[in-house]
């Protein structure tokens, strides 16, 4: 096999992302892949495949080709100067060691240094240039670098399998280290540290750009329905160790605690409610309104509103089991929507009512139509309610669907 580059030399060297042109001599591999660093390689000079890291090369030695070591440097992006000099003439050299982490597992190489011919002054990248670079540095002196797409990627992947460990996916950028003929492992709690580091960034620089992190691209601009329910399986003990200092998403998708307790005291402050959550002849946990704690128990579990595509809109922690001051509250939240659907809307309707008397503020949530899911709905026939647009009245359990899907054909548009 002749080289495709040179088409003089035999070719010793296949790079599959090079393709068409993926035979090299050793000149034209070193040659080529100076630049591209980050290539995987394969040999044939001992008359089978073998991968070769970036910090190996093929010679010729004797009439035989031999593998070497070479210094390859990290591909990042220079500046246009380094000094005052008129001329712009620098020389590249090998500076320190650095690791580098991507989606083809791990890469040990320099990091280059310049040197101005003229004024010997010396230049090497530095945390921000690595960030411009496309990395993400997992300390402060950058001894391990991250390349941002892998994050991209470990997300997306969470996303789709929310079970995958970190453990898990730096076990396969191992195995990935290996497949391609080099050594050394991925430390997976600076992957995770580094990884939730650059996740907090992303956020702050979103926000700063305006863009709200829990928004519908379906549902937007105009949201028609919203669904809120509790979710108790997500408790906390009370003996559970928890740090002082707040979270770095404090209110972003779980509001703040101290704003939905004051929600809640002045809800209970105007409207004093008692007896049992009965509703026709079943008795529901979610529709009680008690001051009750856990003993053991801090936050008793979440109440989620979510929009008619499953997406997670806002949250909140329960510690009074599911009062219905909690869903009114995330009610508060989106109260542009046009339905509010609800386990116990046969019981919260009213509850609204009364506190919407109370505390005048919260009458605009009265103009919200209600609607029961059919879960509610089967246990409940005899007192089921649907509340639509002109008040209240009993319908039978089974029709709820179907006056659901009528009151919905008015908007095509919602799937």
């Amino acid at each position: 096999m002749t080289c495709n580059h040179c088409l003089l030399e035999e070719a010793v060297i296949r790079c599959e992302e090079c393709m068409p042109s993926e035979w090299f001599c050793a000149e034209c591999d070193i040659l080529v892949h100076t630049k591209h660093t980050l290539h995987s390689r394969q040999t044939t000079c001992n008359g089978f495949y073998k991968c070769i890291p970036p910090t190996e090369s093929v010679k010729l030695q004797d009439g035989k080709y031999i593998i070497s070591k070479q210094d390859r440097l990290l591909p990042t992006s220079f500046p246009s100067r380094i000094c005052s000099c008129e001329v712009f003439d620098v020389a590249v050299s090998v500076g320190r060691p650095i690791i580098l982490v991507c989606i083809n597992g791990r890469y040990d190489l320099n990091v280059p240094e310049l040197t101005c011919k003229h004024c010997t002054k010396k230049w090497g990248p530095e945390f921000s240039d690595f960030v411009r670079s496309g990395y993400w540095p997992a300390t402060m002196q950058a001894q391990t670098l991250f390349h941002q797409d892998l994050f991209h990627s470990f997300e997306a992947m969470k996303t789709a399998a929310p079970g995958m460990s970190r453990q898990a996916f730096t076990a396969m950028l191992d195995q990935r280290t290996k497949q391609f003929g080099r050594t050394g492992k991925v430390n997976a709690d600076a992957f995770q540290r580094s990884f939730l580091q650059y996740v907090y960034c992303t956020f702050e620089e979103n926000k700063l750009l305006g863009k709200e992190p829990f928004v519908c691209p379906a549902c937007s601009p105009e949201m028609v329905a919203v669904s809120v329910d509790g979710n108790r399986k997500l408790y906390r003990f009370q003996k559970t160790n928890q740090s002082e200092e707040p979270g770095f998403f404090d209110g972003v998708f779980l509001a703040q605690d101290s704003e939905v307790s004051t929600f809640v005291e002045d809800v209970r402050g105007a409207v004093k409610t008692a007896g049992k959550a009965m509703c026709g002849e079943s008795h529901w946990t979610a529709a009680r309104e008690t001051s009750k704690r856990a003993n053991k128990l801090d936050e008793e579990g979440v109440e989620i509103a979510v929009c008619r595509h499953g997406f997670l809109l806002k949250a909140l922690n329960m510690y009074r089991g599911e009062i219905f001051a909690y869903p009114m509250f995330l009610q508060k939240e989106f109260q542009s929507a046009s339905f509010l659907a609800m386990d116990v809307t046969c019981r919260y309707a009213p509850y609204l009512d009364k506190v919407s008397e109370a505390l005048p503020h919260l009458q605009p949530l009265k103009e919200m139509r209600h609607c029961l899911s059919v879960m509610h709905a089967k246990p409940t026939i005899p007192n089921a309610r649907f509340f639509g647009m002109h008040g209240t009245r009993r319908v039978p359990a089974p029709l709820l669907v179907k006056k659901w899907n009528k009151l919905t054909a008015s908007y095509p548009d919602v799937p």
